[in-house]
C-alpha cells in the first residue's frame, strides 16, 4: 500500500512530500523519487510537442508532394538517390528536404501554372544544377549562393546559404543573371517549403 509521509521543516517553513511503497508480502519499504517538478513537466511537454510538429510537417509535405505535378505543365521522371547524393557532393551542401523531395518526384519541371506574362519557370534537373551554376559563375560573384532554376526571363532562382546554417530555412530569392549582386536580390519565399506551399508563384516583375 502506498504511504505518503509529510515532513514539516519548521526552519524553512516548507513542506515536502516523500513517497514510499511497501512491497506486497514483505516487510520492506522502498522509497520512490520525488514527484516531477513543474519545470520538468514543461520540458517534457515541449519535447513531445516538438515531435508532434515535426510529424505534422512531414505529413503536410507528403500531401503537397502528392499534387506536385499539378503545379507544372511539363514534368519528368524523378531523380535517383545516387543523383541527389552526387548533386549535394558537388555543391558541398546538404540541400533542403523539400527541394530534394521535389527532385525525387520530378527531376526538373517547366512552365508553372501560376507563371505570369513573360515568365516561364524552369526548375533545373539535378545534373544541370552544378553545370549551370558553373556556366553562369554564380559562386564566383555570389559566394554561398546556389541557383536552382530560372524564371525564363533572364533571372535565376537561388537559395542563399549564408543567412542561416539550417538548409530548410534558406530563403528563396531571384536575381538577374546579368546583375549578380546581393543588392539586386528579390525575395521569392522565406524558404523552399514555403515556396512549395505557395505553389511556386513568382513575385511580380517591376
Amino acid at each position: 500500500m502506498a504511504l505518503i509521509v509529510l515532513q514539516s521543516r519548521a526552519t524553512s517553513g516548507l513542506c515536502c512530500c516523500l513517497y514510499s511503497l511497501k512491497a506486497p508480502n514483505s516487510g520492506t519499504t522502498r522509497r520512490l523519487t520525488r514527484p516531477p517538478t513543474v519545470r520538468s513537466c514543461l520540458a517534457s511537454f515541449r519535447r513531445r510537442m516538438s515531435l508532434v510538429v515535426v510529424w505534422w510537417r512531414a505529413v503536410w509535405l507528403c500531401a503537397i508532394l502528392f499534387v506536385m505535378r499539378e503545379y507544372f505543365r511539363v514534368t519528368a521522371a524523378g531523380a535517383s538517390l545516387d543523383a541527389l547524393n552526387e548533386l549535394q557532393q558537388q555543391l558541398g551542401h546538404v540541400l533542403p528536404d523539400a527541394y530534394l523531395a521535389l527532385l525525387r518526384e520530378t527531376n526538373g519541371a517547366e512552365w508553372g501554372v501560376h507563371d505570369v506574362s513573360g515568365d516561364c519557370l524552369q526548375l533545373w534537373k539535378a545534373q544541370e544544377v552544378p553545370e549551370l551554376n558553373a556556366a553562369y559563375e554564380i559562386q564566383r560573384w555570389l559566394p554561398g549562393v546556389v541557383a536552382i532554376a530560372s524564371d525564363g526571363s533572364g533571372r535565376a532562382i537561388i537559395l542563399d546559404t549564408t543567412i542561416v546554417t539550417e538548409p530548410n530555412l534558406w530563403p528563396v530569392l531571384r536575381v538577374e543573371f546579368g546583375a549578380l549582386e546581393r543588392d539586386e536580390f528579390t525575395p521569392v519565399a522565406t524558404n523552399f517549403l514555403a515556396w512549395v506551399e505557395r505553389e511556386f508563384r513568382l513575385p511580380s516583375s517591376s
